[in-house]
């Protein structure tokens, strides 16, 4: 089980792993942390952080700063023996972590709910419990304005939680106790007429009704000298009775008969969304003079209905008055949206009025916020479809308040908070799917599975839930396998009434049906579940829209808006897959997309590529593909290409193997752009683990086709894919492949490029002296026959060797000769390739200083291009940790050489253990594997 890391913020800082400190010091690191876990499990982004260590105010240094503090925390917190905390894309995430801030909400949270059950004691110990945590000053060893508000919020939580201690104690009927706490209250709350009241009637129940007397005559002056007000009708009502000593028998609710008590049963179980449910009871418990309204919104199956209930049954008591339940029907399987009228109607029948039989929609709205006047009830709006459905059924007055669930974000003017839903945290759907079952039927790693599965879906879990508890014969691990199906999935997320499909189904309906831009993103959404892949952009939105990019982005806005598509922060879109996998259900066009798809992704290949320099193959001849781009697309430059690349990685290989399933007969095409494809990650990337099932489908197609170009264009490919791999074995059996259909083309160009891909082998394996001639070889024919990437090639290899034979100085001057050669002709890749294998060289014949100019540049213009996620990045950092290294700046070249570390263990080059090893080491830690063989 994961250890738990327990943070007190609200009292004097101290944060524990398991009971055992965790040893987090300094002030920044201390405020970091404190942030970080009010915020768990939440992402916070950098930017975030340097405007809560800095107050709204960082320095030049604050970016470097952060990062460094954000190090320390995750290697002190990993050395504590805990590991929630993952750092990536300048964004943090915090888990398994508790606070006493956290248990104070908790606490507070369950003395509510025992209220509205009607468990006075509970709720009272509760609250005592949840009092004793704050301190008279919270938040002492935390300054800042974030920090501030916080302890302010506290301070206005434990003050609204006093006051009802004392109704608590009321209600108890602890006289004495009441007086004594109220009385404490006073200064607190001296215009509550809460208070007054549980004063009054606590006096009047010791035998002392001139205090009470005192208590409301006090009270009444207090509101007349602040407002010119007289205390509430109920108050008023009190005193008269006590004066007249016939104070009825004590009574919190109505008669039954008279009030409406319309919510359903409380959800059960109900795990996770503490916060959110907070959040409602906050916005809605108050009784300030605004309209009170919360409303709930997200994709369907997310658990709206629910956490509208479970936040309803906490508020009741609240609302003596009533609470109204309706259903509006908004997304309903087979039943049509109730109209505003037949709602209206419907809520003012539930408060006991006749609605009559002849008003127009606005009569029986006005006469619905007319019964309502200041009655304290609660609405729980059920189910909306958009906001013209439910805008006239809210009160008029801040007596009564609403919460509104719907799948669209309300444009309501004034809702009190706004909540957006989505999936369950992994923790508490596993709670949700396991729940009811017997120990010994409960399998964690089935319930992982299923969870991932259902993607935190509450709807799909409570389904998956049920199958597994009303079926004893089917094990969780058994339905685990029927779920790892993507096409059987969602027939499997069906039972009785529920079904994950037909709750998806209404809002792809409701989305058609509109017509104009909203049946364009219907029919979008359908082709795109014909996307292998699991994000998109707007470009590819407007392809499968065959529309313009200005169109395509107002179908963007569409999908996001019904909640079918999911922002990201890059200006990317994800579908959840039980969504996509709905979506690929309602497309009849697959294949046909898929064939769009390819072609699409094909295009865009081919103008990111250099065909003659950056191609380590011959050129193949394929048609034209059929995508013609449309006139409005934003232009792209260099460092936006890559980045595409980057995002589309994966997108890239997925259509190409999807397509392939579909189609036969297209080998050369397959082929051509398996090559494009896999030169164009390679670049974007540097890391020729993300091409491997495109070098695999590549030689499936040349298998299949006649000519021995084709067959040593795709062989070539999986020779250089296994030398970057160091799989030196497969490489040279590949490259002895390739030679033999050189020879057997006569081309001494291809002969060449056999020899400088085995001069690259023979380097990495240490025989250097063969090496060296198979470079030289394929040098001198390069030069003849003008080829400037074997020529290239040849003269990098080359300056390599050189070092690892003690030839320091020729190995920098063929270096200083590379990169002149690389200037000569327009590629990029080369520029930078010679750039970095010269400043290696510079470092390893001990000159230090020149190699940090040259390595400090090139990790400029890699971070400028968005490059710093990338393997050649981190051989960029640990190239300059050697330099500072020999500079004797030993924690500047640990910080690089760490850097690096982390990059190549997000990319797969690196084991957790040897991660570690490069962190722990005291001196020079060992070189990567994958940072010796490109350097």
């Amino acid at each position: 089980m994961a250890a738990t890391l327990h943070v007190t913020v609200m009292n004097t800082f101290k944060a524990t792993v398991e009971g055992r400190p965790a040893g987090l010091e300094g002030v920044q690191i201390v405020k970091a942390t404190a942030y970080l876990a009010l915020n768990a499990g939440r992402v916070v982004t950098q930017r975030k952080l340097l405007s809560v260590l800095w107050d709204g105010d960082p320095p030049d240094t604050a970016a470097r700063q952060v990062g460094n503090i954000l190090s320390s925390i995750r290697k002190t917190l990993r050395d504590a023996g805990f590991d929630g905390m993952v750092n990536r894309n300048r964004a943090t995430l915090l888990t398994d972590v508790d606070t006493d801030a956290a248990l104070f909400d908790r606490t507070l949270a369950s003395a509510r709910s025992a209220r509205a059950d009607g468990r006075t004691e509970q709720a009272l110990a509760d609250i005592d419990a949840a009092l004793a945590l704050v301190p008279p000053e919270p938040y002492p060893d935390l300054d800042g304005d974030v920090f501030d508000r916080e302890a302010t919020r506290l301070l206005r939580q434990a003050a609204r939680a006093e006051l009802e201690r004392v109704e608590l104690l009321a209600e108890l009927e602890e006289w004495t106790a009441t007086v004594a706490a109220g009385q404490a209250q006073l200064p607190a709350h001296p215009y509550s007429d809460i208070l007054a009241r549980a004063l009054m009637t606590a006096h009047h129940h010791l035998g002392e009704p001139a205090e009470a007397s005192r208590v409301y005559t006090e009270f009444r002056e207090r509101l007349a000298d602040r407002s010119g007000l007289d205390p509430a009708e109920e108050t008023s009502a009190l005193h008269t009775a006590i004066l007249r000593d016939r104070l009825p028998r004590r009574t919190t609710r109505r008669a039954e008969a008279a009030v409406p008590r319309e919510l359903p049963a409380a959800p059960h179980p109900f795990v996770g969304r503490e916060k959110e449910t907070a959040a409602i009871v906050e916005a809605l418990e108050g009784t300030g003079g605004h309209l009170r309204v919360a409303t709930v919104h997200g994709p369907g199956g997310m658990g709206k209905s629910a956490l509208a209930l479970a936040a309803g049954h906490r508020l009741a008591d609240r609302f003596p008055d009533g609470q109204v339940y309706l259903n509006l029907h908004g997304h309903t399987p087979g039943h049509a949206p109730l109209t505003p009228t037949e709602a209206l109607r419907r809520m003012l029948r539930s408060l006991g009025v006749d609605p009559g039989g002849t008003e127009t929609e606005d009569e029986t709205a006005a006469r619905l916020r007319t019964v309502l006047g200041d009655r304290r009830v609660l609405l729980i709006l059920d189910n909306t479809r958009d906001t013209a459905q439910v805008r006239p059924l809210l009160p008029g007055s801040a007596g009564a308040a609403a919460v509104i669930t719907s799948r669209r974000p309300l444009a309501l003017a004034g809702a009190s908070t706004s909540i957006a839903l989505g999936p369950l945290r992994d923790g508490d759907a596993r709670d949700l799917v396991t729940h009811g079952l017997p120990a010994t039927a409960s399998d964690g790693s089935a319930a992982d599975a299923i969870v991932a599965s259902c993607e935190g879906m509450p709807l799909a879990l409570t389904i998956a839930a049920a199958r597994c508890r009303t079926r004893p014969d089917l094990s969780m691990a058994a339905f685990a396998r029927r779920l790892s199906n993507e096409r059987n999935r969602l027939s499997q997320l069906q039972i009785d009434d529920l079904a994950v499909r037909a709750c998806l189904s209404t809002g792809y309906d409701d989305l058609r049906e509109r017509g104009g831009d909203h049946a364009l993103a219907a029919r979008t959404f359908a082709r795109l579940g014909s996307h292998p892949g699991a994000d998109f952009d707007t470009r590819l939105l407007a392809l499968l829209a065959e529309s313009d990019y200005t169109t395509a982005e107002r179908v963007a806005e569409i999908l996001v808006e019904f909640q079918l598509v999911v922002p990201l922060d890059d200006g990317r879109f994800r579908m959840l897959d039980l969504i996509r996998l709905y979506a690929a259900e309602t497309a009849g066009e697959g294949a046909e997309t898929r064939r769009r798809l390819f072609a699409y992704y094909f295009a865009q290949l081919k103008l990111f590529t250099d065909p003659e320099v950056g191609t380590a193959m011959p050129p193949l001849a394929v048609p034209e593909e059929p995508y013609t781009p449309p006139d409005d697309l934003p232009a792209r430059d260099g460092s936006a290409w890559r980045s595409w690349i980057r995002a589309e990685a994966d997108n890239i290989e997925r259509v190409a193997l999807a397509v392939s399933e579909d189609e036969a007969g297209y080998d050369e095409l397959f082929l051509e752009y398996s090559r494009t494809a896999y030169m164009a990650l390679l670049r974007a990337l540097a890391d020729v683990n993300d091409t491997m099932a495109l070098v695999r489908l590549g030689m499936e197609s040349a298998e299949r086709l006649p000519t021995s170009r084709q067959k040593y264009a795709a062989t070539m490919m999986a020779a250089v894919a296994h030398t970057e791999r160091a799989e030196f074995d497969r490489a040279e059996a590949f490259l002895a492949s390739a030679a033999a259909m050189a020879d057997e083309l006569g081309d001494r160009r291809y002969r060449a490029d056999c020899r400088v891909r085995l001069a690259s082998v023979r380097y990495r394996r240490g025989d250097l002296e063969t090496a060296r001639r198979l470079a030289d070889e394929a040098g001198a024919v390069a030069r003849e026959e003008g080829h400037p990437r074997i020529r290239y090639l040849a003269g990098l290899y080359g300056s390599r060797i050189s070092e690892r034979l003690g030839e320091t100085e020729r190995a920098v001057r063929e270096a200083r000769r590379l990169v002149s050669f690389a200037d000569g002709f327009d590629a990029e890749l080369y520029r930078n390739d010679a750039l970095d294998n010269l400043a290696f060289r510079l470092v390893r014949s001990g000159r230090a200083e020149e190699a940090l100019e040259v390595f400090t540049d090139r990790q400029e213009r890699l971070r400028e291009s968005g490059d710093e996620a990338t393997v050649n990045y981190a051989e960029v950092l640990w190239g300059t940790g050697e330099a500072y290294y020999a500079t004797g700046n030993r924690g500047a070249a640990r910080s690089h050489w760490n850097r690096a570390a982390e990059i190549l263990f997000h990319r797969g080059h690196l084991t957790s253990e040897e991660r570690e090893e490069v962190r722990a080491a005291v001196g020079r830690p060992p070189t990567p594997t994958a940072i010796a063989l490109s350097s």
